[in-house]
């Protein structure tokens, strides 16, 4: 009971605020919550310098008497490539390999300097095929996790992707009030996490670079103790002595607004004409009640702060107090859950091969062969002739060779498979990630109208801009695009008619520009 029960700790961080939740999974399933804290990053502190931040993490636990020794973490959504493949419906054990084969065509770096992993799809998609989220971080990311692991004297027990964290939290949340279609913002101090979850699945997730000044200081909430209950929250803020700094809020929430828009229309491209229909906000940097406002107004929809009260039986003070502990607590309850829904860089899913396959099947075949074995060998003293050898040698070949030609053949049949999918098939989600990359910020350009042709394999767009020349230099930098430099250029922009608005004083040319996706990464 010990050992199942011993303690783990959930961390999570900015470059402001350090999140840990302590938490150990019940021997008969579920969570149970131990601590939940923050602290505010000192300004000595590099968060950028593992054995840096390592030394903090192991302070604050030795501070607060947290003696667990294992540790769960997840790589953030603007550290990560996220990719949508669509695949055959092939069985558990050949997806890893066809997952890999795929992903390394898509990434913009070589496949050795990454870890890949991926969530099992729950079920198989349209006309036996399936949407498959594979994620990929740079090894040296990884390297990261791993020191300040170790200079914290914690073990590293898995390294997670911050989006499913997220959508375990959303879930969790929503308990069994599903929508079809939920928007979650989890707001941070530099890049905010956009995400859209489709039917409880994560859809399409993003992050978006929008620098939230520090919250004015305020007095820090009491300490949320409930009378008998074993749940320390301890989440006061802490002030420096810098001073107070009183944020430009209303510039930061339609910075955020606008990034949310544009994340929902590239959405769109692979759910034409789809609605969102709740909206959750995360985050504690003080923008997010007029964020959530905002939204609401945007989209007419319903939406909610994060407020874990309901999902572990929580006082109002806790929930509201831990509203941006999403990710944290995600990751603590996709620790005790079904991993294989779930990205685990530490221990990415690998190929089953035949020689596992057949260890598994070792004491059944051991056994048939012992009884072999003794036949064989009277076999062999009474009626065996010199010929016999020869016959056994060759019978041998034959065999191995059968086996080897059947492997080929099951791996070219693959390959012809997966051949005819990427021709066939055009990942619209993919496509216009790439063309977001060098598309230039909504003070430049305002995107009026998008529309996609799959097969012109065209992207169109109608815009506002402030002068010709943004116009023209977005043509240039997206002729120029490219996922690496051996790669062939991505796009093939082209601008079209173009109108001088002068009764505008922000935007004074409406325009349109058409882009041919001539390349979908590969190398020739």
């Amino acid at each position: 009971m010990a050992l199942v029960d011993k303690q783990l700790i959930s961390v999570d961080w900015d470059i402001r605020t350090l999140r840990v939740v302590v938490f150990s999974v019940r021997p008969k399933g579920g969570l149970r919550i131990r601590k939940v804290l923050s602290v505010d990053i000192p300004a000595d502190v590099s968060v950028g310098d593992p054995e840096s931040f390592g030394q903090l993490l192991r302070e604050v636990l030795g501070r607060e008497g947290i003696s667990a020794k294992r540790m769960v973490v997840d790589v953030p959504r603007d550290q990560a490539v996220l990719k949508t493949l669509k695949l055959p419906d092939v069985s558990q054990d050949d997806l890893p390999a066809m997952v890999e084969f795929q992903i390394a065509k898509e990434l913009p770096f070589p496949l050795r300097e990454a870890m890949t992993d991926f969530a099992e799809p729950e079920v198989a998609g349209e006309s036996g095929t399936l949407e498959v989220l594979v994620a990929a971080v740079r090894r040296e990311v990884l390297d990261y996790y791993k020191q300040v692991a170790v200079s914290a004297g914690l073990h590293l027990e898995r390294i997670g992707f911050r989006p499913f964290a997220n959508k375990v939290a959303v879930g969790e949340l929503l308990g069994d009030t599903r929508y079809e279609r939920v928007l979650f913002v989890d707001v941070g101090p530099v890049f905010t996490e956009i995400d859209v979850l489709r039917d409880g699945k994560m859809a399409f997730s993003r992050a978006a670079s929008v620098m939230v000044p520090k919250p004015s200081i305020v007095e820090p909430p009491p300490l949320a103790r409930q009378e008998g209950a074993t749940l320390d929250l301890d989440l006061g803020i802490t002030v420096d002595s810098g001073g107070p700094v009183i944020p430009e809020q209303e510039h930061v929430v339609q910075a955020l607004l606008r990034e949310v828009v544009l994340t929902i229309e590239a959405y769109r491209a692979g759910d034409p004409g789809s609605d969102m229909n709740h909206v959750v906000v995360s985050g504690d940097t003080g923008v997010e009640d007029e964020l959530l406002d905002g939204l609401r107004r945007r989209f007419d929809i319903n939406g909610e702060r994060y407020n874990p009260t309901s999902c572990f039986g929580w006082n109002s003070v806790s929930g509201a107090a831990a509203g941006g502990f999403a990710a944290a607590l995600g990751l603590a309850l996709g620790h005790g859950g079904h991993g294989n829904l779930y990205v685990d860089f530490l221990h990415p899913k690998k190929t089953v091969s035949q020689h596992q396959k057949s260890l598994k099947k070792a004491p059944i075949v051991a056994a048939i062969l012992l009884l072999f074995i003794g036949a064989g060998v009277v076999a062999y003293r009474q009626v065996v002739l010199p010929q016999k050898e020869q016959i056994v040698g060759l019978d041998d070949q034959i065999a191995k060779a059968r086996t080897k030609l059947k492997e080929y053949k099951k791996f070219g049949a693959m390959m012809e498979q997966v051949e005819s999918f990427e021709h066939e098939q055009v990942v619209w989600l993919d496509d216009l990630a790439d063309f977001l990359l060098v598309w230039p910020d909504h003070d430049q350009i305002v995107l009026s109208e998008i529309s996609l042709s799959q097969k012109e394999r065209l992207i169109e767009v109608k815009m506002d801009c402030k002068d010709t020349k943004i116009a023209a230099d977005t043509v240039d930098k997206l002729d120029g695009f490219k996922l690496s430099e051996d790669a062939p250029a991505r796009f093939d922009a082209k601008l079209g008619t173009t109108t001088d608005q002068k009764d505008k004083d922000e935007y004074t040319v409406r325009t349109r520009m058409d882009i041919k996706l001539i390349n979908r990464g590969k190398s020739d």
